[in-house]
């Protein structure tokens, strides 16, 4: 049986409420006991002591039964408890009920009392079975303190324990209605959090599904709210990655099937044999382009396959990046020349060897100077250049290019991004260049302004 969170909650409330009220119960019942039944010890033995130690003082030399007479005599609380004068042997000598006691008190336990000290018992009487308080206190004779008896209240507490169990059953009522409601109320706040964590995971079942366009409700501002919004916002992201991937897809079609069409028409042709020398030339040169390109990309799309499914192998070894940088520099040295483009560059000297891929960071700088290269008009300016930094190296590649609109630079590093410029490549060549670079704890940062240029900066730390 699945152990529901609702009912884990609801549990958790109801056995803290609980042991809450299991230790006020305690209290109150200790609390009523000890006020009413102390109460009435507290009456009763002040009004014992009071009244023998006023006789001890007055009548000192009265015997026994003439003291216990006197003080019947003038005892006016007779509805409230009986007076008993009791002898040093238990024997009940004088009483102001209307009965006489044959049996004995138990007098044991009061035989070490002092003067004007008290002893209290509490029990049930056998004859009518009354629950009983009883407090006994010395009667003293003569000038050595001679205890010779014992001056005994008696009260009948049916009436206070009554009192108190009424309290008590009340209390028990009213925690058992507290914990009832208590229930009810942990049952609704369970179902408040559950309700939404089922829509949420009902949710997440449609969005596994591939059911994109459901969205998660949020109705509170707390945690599960957050959760809600962070689902939502996954959502928007896949489905932006999906319609990536689909252009990716679609340009990718396109760019494969372009220089395809090229090899294969020029193929036809040539095997026909019927075009001139100088056109066959032409042909070959198509065909060799196109095979670059198609090569190209294809390499594009392994480095791509090989950073998500995380097998890229890289050759760590010691790089001269400024003879790397000027090998790029070379290649595109013809290309640059072509489109009237004016070269700058600085390497700093101080630069000797970093750590690192040679032929990733190559690809890296290639894909970089490529871009600077493809989007930069004829008669611009491109500066590379390599700092010496005290925390590492810093690499600019600068161009004044047409530049990179504002509402695309957080997006020209992502996978499968294709800017809107008519120049812009698969979305891959700076998704992995930007992964190289990770994996040789740099980074990369680009500065753009449309229609003034564009600025990458690459950093590699000092020490890896």
């Amino acid at each position: 049986m699945r152990n529901s969170i609702g009912t884990r909650i609801t549990l958790s409330i109801f056995i803290v409420v609980f042991i809450i009220l299991l230790i006020f119960e305690a209290v109150f019942i200790i609390g009523v006991r000890q006020f009413y039944y102390g109460r009435a010890l507290g009456i009763l033995s002040d009004k014992a002591v009071s009244i023998a130690n006023f006789y001890n003082m007055y009548l000192r030399y009265e015997d026994l039964y003439s003291k216990g007479t006197k003080i019947l005599d003038n005892y006016e609380e007779e509805d409230r408890a009986e007076l008993q004068i009791v002898d040093i042997e238990g024997n009940v000598l004088i009483s102001s009920a209307a009965f006489l006691h044959t049996e004995k008190v138990d007098v044991k336990s009061i035989r070490t009392l002092k003067a004007g000290e008290f002893h209290s018992w509490r029990g049930r009487w056998d004859l009518s079975g009354q629950e009983l308080l009883a407090v006994s206190t010395p009667l003293i004779v003569g000038n050595s303190d001679t205890i010779v008896g014992y001056l005994r209240l008696v009260s009948s507490i049916d009436e206070i324990t009554a009192i108190v169990k009424d309290l008590i059953l009340k209390s028990v009522f009213l925690s058992i209605l507290i914990l009832v409601l208590s229930l009810i109320l942990a049952a609704l706040l369970s179902g408040s959090i559950v309700k939404p964590i089922k829509h949420l995971t009902y949710v997440s079942r449609n969005i596994a599904d591939g059911n994109f366009d459901i969205a998660a409700e949020k109705k509170y501002n707390d945690e599960i709210g957050e959760l809600a919004d962070t689902i939502n916002f996954m959502t928007n992201e896949i489905k932006k990655s999906n319609s990536l991937k689909n252009d990716f897809i679609s340009s990718i079609s396109h760019e494969i099937r372009t220089p395809l069409t090229s090899i294969r028409g020029w193929a036809e042709t040539l095997s026909q044999g019927l075009i001139s020398e100088e056109e066959t030339r032409q042909g070959i040169d198509i065909i060799q382009k196109e095979s670059k390109r198609l090569t190209k990309l294809v390499e594009e799309l392994l480095d791509f396959s090989r950073f998500e499914s995380g097998r890229i192998n890289m050759n760590f070894e010691k790089v001269d990046l400024n003879l790397l940088i000027k090998d790029v520099l070379k290649q595109y040295k013809i290309k640059f020349e072509n489109k009237n483009l004016e070269i700058h560059y600085y390497l700093d000297e101080k630069i000797t060897f970093v750590y690192g891929d040679s032929d990733r960071l190559k690809q890296v700088f290639i894909n970089i100077i490529d871009n600077a290269y493809k989007f930069t008009n004829e008669g611009g300016k491109i500066s590379v250049s390599s700092e010496h930094m005290p925390n590492g190296v810093k690499v600019t590649i600068e161009d004044t290019g047409i530049g990179i609109p504002s509402e695309e630079m957080v997006h020209v590093t992502e996978k499968f991004y294709k800017g809107s410029s008519k120049f812009s490549g698969n979305g891959l060549g700076l998704s992995i260049s930007k992964e190289i670079i990770i994996l040789h704890k740099g980074k990369i940062h680009i500065y753009s302004k449309e229609g003034k240029g564009t600025k990458v900066i690459v950093e590699f730390p000092a020490n890896f």
